[in-house]
């Protein structure tokens, strides 16, 4: 995602935060789709479906609970980026000793980039 926002051209950068955003406001659209068009690989998706969505890296988290949090947290900090014009950068942060049930997604926007911090419970399973 950093690639596909991060590009130069402005003008592009908020084409696709407009398609991006577009998506991500239907509560039932398929956003998986549209960020395999944006680049993101079988195997990213595979491992993205399967890990954080299913249940691999946090058994106790539904896959509803995941998909709304990082629905609203990327809308909202595209939403920015696009109002911002500035690129987009992505980090997750696994904490330790928090509640399995714990999942928040926030966004910061800077003088060089809107900043999403995705922030989980360490994984119940090798990242290797």
């Amino acid at each position: 995602m950093e690639r596909w926002f991060g590009i130069d051209d402005v003008e592009i950068r908020i084409e696709r935060y407009d398609a991006a955003i577009a998506v991500l406001e239907q509560a039932e659209g398929d956003w998986l789709t549209h960020a395999a068009d944006a680049g993101l690989g079988e195997g990213a998706v595979s491992h993205f479906e399967n890990d954080w969505l299913d249940g691999g890296f946090w058994p106790g988290l539904e896959r509803e609970v995941v998909l709304e949090a990082l629905r609203e947290g990327f809308r909202d900090a595209m939403i920015d980026g696009r109002s911002s014009g500035l690129p987009y950068a992505v980090v997750w942060v696994a904490i330790p000793d928090v509640a399995a049930d714990f999942f928040g997604v926030a966004h910061e926007v800077t003088v060089s980039a809107v900043t999403v911090v995705i922030a989980t419970p360490e994984p119940t399973i090798s990242m290797g």
